[in-house]
């Protein structure tokens, strides 16, 4: 995941240190925000740019589902992630939590494997429901680097934010590791040979094992994410005029992720 702005709204200091900790050990997150009651909650969201919210329902001053409907009515940040954490085991306060907006409830206590899952998993949710994703991509070659091991293969979709590929499966590849992308795509009639490159993205998702694919020529997909960092302007501006080309030329090959 890029580097997420996360804010944590929750009256115990130790629950939102916890949560800060896996936060950063987890994800390597660095822009982590506290609010000790709702107040500072809506303050912090009006000030900054938030990307998720994860929030206690028992909250001082505004509760957690006050601050969730406070989010879901204000256009600038109503398709924020919101994941509730709460000490209420009845089915009543995980539904209601649920139609005002929250897209994961985790009971307390909860474990750092929970949180991660929760997070993860909203993100990328979120990340489906905005990006266009542009698949059957014209041909083109695939590369993925790490400590001198390289793959080849193919990608399936691509956004401004990563990729998705299939590759034969190498034993390097580890979940939320770095890797170096090099993508070349080979002239057609609507597009003339250019190559993306370099590309430093971290992996997210692996699909696929040895023993579903059998033995002969192991494959798997991959899900890349490009962080802020992960190209040079150059390399930027490419993938920019591909989503521009693909979009206006190409409309066929546009996924919409919602659809």
């Amino acid at each position: 995941m890029r580097e997420l702005k996360i804010l944590v709204a929750d009256n115990s200091a130790w629950t939102r240190s916890m949560i800060r900790r896996v936060l950063e050990t987890r994800f390597g997150a660095t822009a982590v925000y506290e609010a000790e009651d709702g107040r500072r909650a809506i303050a912090l969201l009006e000030g900054l740019k938030i990307d998720m919210v994860i929030t206690a329902v028992e909250l001082a001053h505004t509760s957690g589902i006050v601050l969730l409907d406070f989010i879901r009515q204000n256009a600038k940040f109503n398709q924020m992630p919101v994941i509730i954490v709460s000490s209420h085991e009845d089915d009543r306060t995980r539904v209601d939590a649920i139609q005002h907006g929250a897209v994961r409830y985790l009971l307390k206590p909860f474990k750092p494997d929970d949180l991660e899952m929760a997070v993860r998993t909203s993100w990328t949710d979120a990340v489906r429901r905005k990006a266009k994703r542009y698949s059957r991509l014209p041909a083109h070659t695939l590369t993925v680097t790490l400590d001198g091991e390289e793959a080849r293969g193919e990608a399936l979709d691509i956004s401004i934010g990563g990729l998705a590929g299939r590759f034969p499966y190498m034993q390097s590849f580890t979940l939320y590791s770095h890797y170096r992308l090099q993508i070349l795509f080979e002239a057609t009639k609507e597009f003339g040979a250019f190559e993306i490159a370099p590309v430093e993205a971290a992996l997210l998702r692996i699909e696929g094992s040895v023993d579903e694919i059998g033995e002969d020529e192991p494959r798997c997909i991959c899900a890349f994410h490009f962080g802020p960092d992960a190209m040079d302007a150059g390399s930027r501006g490419r993938l920019e005029l591909l989503m521009a080309r693909l979009a206006a030329e190409m409309p066929e090959f546009i996924a919409d992720s919602d659809g």
